[in-house]
């Protein structure tokens, strides 16, 4: 996963909650061209990939992971292509006794 964080909202939203990240997983197969698994996955990127994304709820997160998808499904070289997982990513802060 990369340093880059993407960011959506929900149409109508005010002014977005920069503390409100979203990890969106996805599994990408690629078609066999008879080259080996390796060569042809490599064609596609990874099999599992993972993106940051900062958005106001679930379904401007969903959204986001569609988009994604979208793009991922362009690739002709791509057999399948799914979200596999949308979790919120809390900020965790430290708590010192003293």
């Amino acid at each position: 996963m990369g340093d880059e964080i993407c960011h959506a909202r929900s149409a109508g939203e005010g002014e977005m909650n920069r503390e409100n990240n979203w990890l969106i997983f996805l599994t990408v197969w690629a078609y066999s061209t008879g080259n080996g698994a390796e060569v042809d996955q490599a064609s596609v990127g990874p099999a599992n990939q993972s993106y940051k994304v900062e958005a106001d709820d679930f379904d401007a997160a969903k959204v986001m992971a569609e988009h994604f998808l979208e793009g991922i499904r362009r690739n002709p070289r791509v057999w399948k292509a799914q979200i596999v997982g949308i979790i919120q990513q809390y900020r965790m802060e430290r708590i010192s006794n003293g």
